[in-house]
């Protein structure tokens, strides 16, 4: 096909990826540290369907705020069910996918919702130099960070070692808890963004990706 071979296709195959991407970086983190998180698919929609709830009422950003904020939150709970009350994460975060699943539910009356604002979902869409789209270059920045941070940092490293052996870790002077809490919510985080930027491509004039409905149960 003339023109499939271009940097433009490229670049829209990676931002239909971008969004995807955003949240496994944030579960790479938490993976690094020795921990999983089963309720990101969920913070990812729930944090979307806050968005494009509050986009009516408040606009464009207070509501991808929100529901940014949305999943800082989600994610700061997760740590603390892990941390604090001892429950693997594994089970943990089977119980809050199910629980942030309800109420992603309860929100939308398990109904399809859209986003009100185009020129949210064209901004963030829009192509820059013929090639790369804001969420796409969101999504490639972090990833640069993520291993330079990793493999040259001390906090990443840090992490790795926590990761590997959580009572060396501590035997070492790592503060283990707050770690661990903190990799749980920059999941949240990351996962929350993710979804405000998936949520962006569910507006009336554009075709939807359909994260915020019954489909994702």
């Amino acid at each position: 096909m003339p023109g499939f071979t271009s940097l433009t296709t490229a670049g829209l195959a990676l931002d239909r990826a971008a969004s995807i991407g955003l949240l496994a970086i944030g579960l790479t983190v938490l993976l690094a540290a020795g921990q999983i998180d089963l309720s990101g698919g969920a913070v990812f929609a729930v944090s979307g369907i806050v968005a494009m709830a509050l986009q009516p009422s408040f606009g464009i950003g207070p509501s991808a705020l929100v529901g940014t904020a949305a999943g800082l939150l989600a994610g700061f709970v997760n740590g603390i069910v892990v941390v604090g009350f001892g429950i693997n994460s594994l089970v943990a975060t089977l119980a809050t996918l199910l629980a942030f699943r309800a109420l992603g539910h309860w929100i939308t009356d398990s109904q399809p919702m859209s986003g009100t604002d185009i020129m949210f979902s064209l901004t963030i869409s829009q192509m820059f130099l013929g090639v790369l789209t804001l969420r796409a270059g969101m999504f490639l920045a972090l990833l640069v960070l993520l291993h330079v941070w990793l493999t040259r940092a001390v906090g990443g490293r840090s992490l790795l070692a926590l990761g590997s052996s959580p009572a060396a870790a501590t035997a070492s002077g790592l503060h283990a808890g707050r770690m661990m809490i903190a990799a749980f919510a920059f999941a949240g985080l990351l996962a929350g963004v993710a979804g405000c930027s998936r949520a962006s491509r569910s507006t009336p004039g554009l075709r939807s990706s359909a994260p915020t409905s019954p489909s994702w149960r």
